[in-house]
């Protein structure tokens, strides 16, 4: 796995996009590898089309999958868990609902994400202003309209 992280971090840097996740599936000589990335400005098929042959290409270089292979390339979609600096940056000023730490008790806050910075998420509730850091948050996810 992490050969295939190699090979696919500069191919994601190129595009302004992260790895969210990286995972193989089926046997060898008919393995599916599944790459969930997300983008600066949004995940676009365009994109995952570039990153998959991109992809392609450096594998069939290196020679890292014995046999035949399939590529799944997507976004993480909208009810993705929220779980790293980035991952809060990403949807500044959207609403979120947020479970959290404190003092050995778990609580839970619905609030705007205002700022992301020094390890901390400042949220904008209803009626309070709070922050957060980051290795507190134990589960955090968009608050959808729908």
């Amino acid at each position: 796995m992490e050969d295939l992280e190699k090979l696919l971090v500069p191919i994601l840097a190129a595009e302004k996009a992260e790895l969210v996740e990286i995972e193989i599936k089926g046997k060898v000589g008919n393995q599916t590898i599944k790459v969930v990335i997300d983008c600066e400005g949004g995940t676009t098929l365009e994109r995952c089309t570039k990153i998959s042959r991109e992809f392609s290409d450096q594998l069939d270089i290196e020679d890292v999958i014995p046999g035949k292979y399939r590529i799944e390339v997507s976004s993480p979609g909208l009810d993705r868990p929220l779980k790293k600096m980035q991952d809060f940056s990403r949807h500044l000023n959207r609403e979120v609902d947020v479970v959290y730490e404190d003092a050995m008790e778990l609580k839970s806050f619905r609030g705007k994400i205002v700022d992301v910075s020094n390890e901390a998420v400042q949220l904008q509730g209803k009626k309070e202003f709070m922050t957060i850091p980051i290795s507190k948050i134990k589960n955090g996810k968009l608050n959808l309209p729908w």
